[in-house]
């Protein structure tokens, strides 16, 4: 078997290339230096090519996380945002009948309730206050709650669906200005600012709960 021929052959040190001469050593070191050059620009590249890959990934992370936070900042300054601000001061006309008989707001002092939602033994909701920040906070519920009476779609004061009114099994109905409403305890009261009772019975709302 020939040996293998090393000569000009850059993969082969310049020591076991004997049959070179001088200035074909010089040429395959020339081109050798040149080849490692290469791979360490080949290297060098993919390692800055590494580099940017994880900075701009790092910079794609970093937008993201502000993008969604500015957004959750956003959306929480909107879900705190007031939906009235200033004083206000509503009414509602409310009356409850069981079994066809009126049943009077009453309670032992002038104010029943609590200050953002009362009555002043007057069947009329008041509702008061300076910001209001969520809807639910002038709900038909709230105010039953505030003046500690029992009322959803199956109840009000001590009457239950199915309890006897006038000898057959009764119900809790509900009309806003004489129309029926399934909203019972979600229902939000108006925001009416009239203020006189004239006119409060005139131009707000009229509820009428009704167990018949």
């Amino acid at each position: 078997m020939e040996p293998e021929n090393t000569k000009n052959n850059p993969e082969t040190p310049i020591e076991e290339q004997k049959d070179l001469t001088s200035h074909e050593k010089k040429q395959l070191k020339k081109q050798q230096r040149e080849e490692e050059r290469k791979k360490s620009e080949e290297i060098r590249s993919k390692k800055e090519s590494g580099k940017k890959a994880l900075k701009y990934g790092i910079i794609a992370v970093v937008v993201l996380l502000i993008g969604l936070g500015i957004f959750a900042i956003a959306k929480s300054l909107k879900a705190t945002k007031p939906i009235h601000s200033g004083p206000y001061h509503w009414h509602s006309n409310l009356k409850i009948y069981v079994c066809g008989e009126e049943q009077p707001l009453r309670c032992s002092s002038n104010l029943c309730g609590i200050v953002s939602l009362h009555h002043h033994n007057d069947d009329i909701i008041h509702i008061e206050g300076n910001v209001l920040r969520n809807e639910a906070d002038i709900s038909l519920g709230k105010f039953f709650d505030a003046i500690n009476i029992p009322f959803s779609e199956t109840q009000i004061m001590d009457k239950k669906n199915s309890d006897l009114c006038n000898g057959k099994p009764g119900k809790v109905n509900m009309y806003i200005n004489g129309i029926p409403s399934n909203e019972f305890h979600n229902h939000i009261l108006n925001q009416c600012n009239a203020q006189q009772p004239a006119e409060i019975l005139q131009r707000c709302e009229k509820i009428e709960i009704k167990f018949e």
